[in-house]
C-alpha cells in the first residue's frame, strides 16, 4: 500500500480511499489492482469509485484505525500466486490461463516453444536445487542460464548454441544482448588469463557516499580482536533506518567480501533496535572497506574439482543470550564458492557442542552444493573433506555408537 502523505505515528487524516478487487474466484490467487497508489488521501485517484458502507479500517502501524471512504473495482490487475511446489507451476499455469480467458472473455496468447509444448521447459530445464538457474543438455552443447528478474546471464559450450537462444528468445520478448558480462547486479567482473575476478567497487563507493564517509581514513580491519557487541550499554540511535539501509548494503557486499561476513553477521543482529555503540562498528566496516575498493573473489580454472570445507564456531560469544556463532567456508578446487557465518539457534553447553553444530552446518552445505553439481553433471569423483580444529568434536564423530 502506498499512503501517501499519511504518517504511521502523528496524523490528522481520519479518512482512506482504497483500492480492491472483488472478481476473484479462486481464494489462492492474490489480486493487485494496478492503481498507483492502493491507499490514498484523495478521491480524485480512483477510477470506478464507489462509497464504502462497512465497518472495516485500515490500521497504520501505530495501532490507529482510518475510517474507508470510497473503493475502487478498476479492473486491471497482476496476480501472484503463492506455489507450494515447483510441480505446480505447469498446473498453475494452466489454471490461470483458464481463469482469466474465462474471466474476461478473452484469450491469451501462449508461445509456442522449439522444445515440443507450451509447458514442457518448464519441467525440462529448470534445476531443483535452484529455481532462478536453467540448464540444457545436449550431445553437442551445454547452455546454463541464471534469472533475476529481468537480468539474464548465459553461458554455454557453443558459442553459436548462445547466439541461437538469444535470437528466440528476442523473438518472444525485447531482449538487449550485453556482450560478454563485465557488470552483474552490482558486481564487476574483470575477465583474467586464467579466469575472473569479482568486485563490487562501485557498489561499495556509492554506499560509502550514501553514508556520508567517501573521505574517512581507512582502517586495517573491520573491527578489532576481542571486541563485544551487546543490546545494552549504548544510547538508542535516532534515526535507526539509516542502520538499517547500510547494513543491508553490507549483507550483499559479502558476496564478494568473505572477510567481513562475521562482523556483518554481528551488526544484523540488531536491526530492530540499533544503538549508537552499533553504529561505531558499522563505520569501522565502511573504513575498512575504504582502504581496499578492489579486494574480491578471484576464480581460476580449477585443477581438481574436489569440495573441501572448513568450520569453526566462536563459542558463547553473545553476551545477551550466551548463543554461539558457527562460520565455515567451502573450495571447489582453490576456488573458494561458499561461505558463512550464523548465529546459532540454541545455546551450546560446550565448545564441543558449538563446533559439532558449525560441523553440521557445513556438512548440510556440502552435501547441497554436491547435488547442485550432479544436476549441472559436474562430477567431483572424490569424496568431499571438511576440516575442524576442535579434536573432541573429531572424537565424538568418529564414535560411531554415537550416531547409530
Amino acid at each position: 500500500m502506498d499512503f501517501s502523505g499519511v504518517g504511521a505515528a502523528n496524523t490528522e487524516i481520519q479518512s482512506v480511499n482504497i483500492a480492491i478487487t472483488n472478481t476473484v474466484v479462486d481464494p489462492s490467487w492474490y489480486p493487485d489492482s494496478g492503481a498507483t497508489s492502493h491507499c490514498t488521501m484523495t478521491d480524485t485517484t480512483l477510477t470506478q469509485k464507489q462509497q464504502y458502507q462497512g465497518a472495516e479500517k485500515v490500521h497504520m502501524g501505530d495501532g490507529m484505525g482510518l475510517q474507508i471512504q470510497n473503493t475502487d473495482t478498476f479492473s486491471r490487475y497482476t496476480w501472484v500466486f503463492l506455489l507450494h511446489t515447483k510441480s505446480e507451476a505447469i498446473q498453475t499455469f494452466i489454471t490461470f490461463k483458464n481463469q482469466v480467458e474465462n474471466e474476461f472473455d478473452t484469450n491469451i496468447k501462449v508461445v509456442q516453444s522449439d522444445w515440443g509444448g507450451e509447458y514442457h521447459p518448464l519441467e525440462s530445464y529448470c534445476i531443483q536445487h535452484d529455481n532462478s538457474l536453467f540448464v540444457q543438455h545436449t550431445q553437442g552443447f551445454t547452455i546454463f542460464l541464471i534469472v533475476y528478474v529481468d537480468d539474464i546471464l548465459l553461458i554455454g559450450s557453443s558459442n553459436a548454441a548462445v547466439l541461437g537462444l538469444i535470437q528466440k528468445l528476442n523473438a518472444v520478448f525485447a531482449l538487449k544482448d550485453l556482450g560478454e558480462v563485465d557488470y552483474f547486479l552490482g558486481i564487476q567482473v574483470q575477465h583474467t588469463t586464467n579466469g575472473m575476478h569479482l568486485g563490487q567497487r562501485k557498489y561499495i563507493i556509492d554506499l560509502l557516499a550514501h553514508a556520508d564517509m567517501q573521505h574517512v581514513n581507512p582502517l586495517p580491519t573491520p573491527m578489532a580482536e576481542g571486541e563485544k557487541i551487546t543490546t545494552f550499554g549504548s544510547d538508542p540511535l535516532p534515526e535507526p533506518y539509516k542502520y538499517r539501509s547500510i547494513v543491508g548494503a553490507l549483507q550483499y557486499v559479502t558476496i564478494t567480501r568473505p572477510e567481513i561476513s562475521y562482523v556483518v553477521n554481528k551488526v544484523s543482529q540488531f536491526m530492530h533496535t540499533p544503538m549508537k555503540s552499533h553504529w561505531k562498528i558499522v563505520k569501522k566496516i565502511l573504513r575498512y572497506l575504504k582502504g581496499n575498493l578492489d579486494f574480491g573473489l578471484t576464480l581460476t580454472k580449477a585443477s581438481t574439482m574436489r569440495l573441501t570445507g572448513f568450520s569453526d564456531a566462536d563459542w558463547a560469544s553473545d553476551p545477551d543470550d550466551r548463543r554461539s556463532t558457527s562460520g565455515f567456508c567451502i573450495y571447489l578446487g582453490d576456488n573458494l564458492i561458499y561461505w558463512a557465518s550464523r548465529k546459532q539457534k540454541t545455546v551450546s553447553r560446550s565448545s564441543t557442542e558449538a563446533e559439532y553444530r558449525s560441523l553440521t552446518n557445513a556438512t548440510v552445505e556440502v552435501i547441497w552444493i554436491q547435488s547442485l553439481l550432479s544436476e549441472l553433471r559436474v562430477h567431483t569423483h572424490v569424496l568431499p573433506t571438511i576440516w575442524c580444529d576442535n579434536q573432541s568434536t573429531i572424537l565424538m564423530l568418529a564414535n560411531l555408537v554415537l550416531h547409530a
